[in-house]
């Protein structure tokens, strides 16, 4: 779950939020084995479980969590200036709704997701060039990382097509 957690979260909690799985499913799937606890959430003094975490946000007026994934030189997505978007920079992900972001800190069988508030959260939208240039040059990544592997060697007709 680590390597996907904050995408996991953000998808789950979102079909969750829209009434379109049910609770017990998000939590299984998200928390899995591991201890998931929330700090720094609004009137909570002491981190709470993740699933009673998702209440509160439900109750915050939630209604969709989005995973954030900036990289420096790259930060779309990011709300601004805050602790959230330091600490999703430094983590390289995060978990972003209208008025919370949360990060997470993975240890040793336990998870501890830090609460943010933030302000004036907006998508980034972008361009249908900037995502026709992105697709571009990830296929062209994807040819030459295929072309490297010599899979025309394993099979001779491919040369043909």
């Amino acid at each position: 779950m680590h390597r996907h957690g904050c995408g996991l979260l953000a998808a789950w909690s979102t079909a969750w939020l829209a009434g379109r799985a049910c609770y017990d499913d998000v939590i299984d799937a998200v928390v899995g084995d591991e201890v998931h606890r929330v700090a720094g959430l609004p009137g909570q003094s002491d981190p709470v479980p993740l699933g009673w975490a998702l209440s509160a946000l439900r109750e915050r007026g939630e209604t969709r969590l989005r995973t954030v994934l900036p990289v420096p030189g790259d930060p779309r997505g990011l709300p601004g200036p805050g602790s959230f978007s330091t600490a999703a920079m430094q983590a390289g992900d995060g978990v972003l709704g209208l008025s919370l972001g949360l990060t997470r800190d993975v240890g040793d069988g336990t998870v501890l997701w830090t609460a943010h508030e933030v302000c004036d959260v907006r998508p980034d939208p972008i361009t249908v060039a900037e995502a026709d240039n992105d697709l571009a040059v990830t296929l062209r990544a994807a040819a030459r990382a295929l072309a490297a592997l010599d899979v025309a060697r394993w099979r001779p007709e491919a040369v043909s097509l």
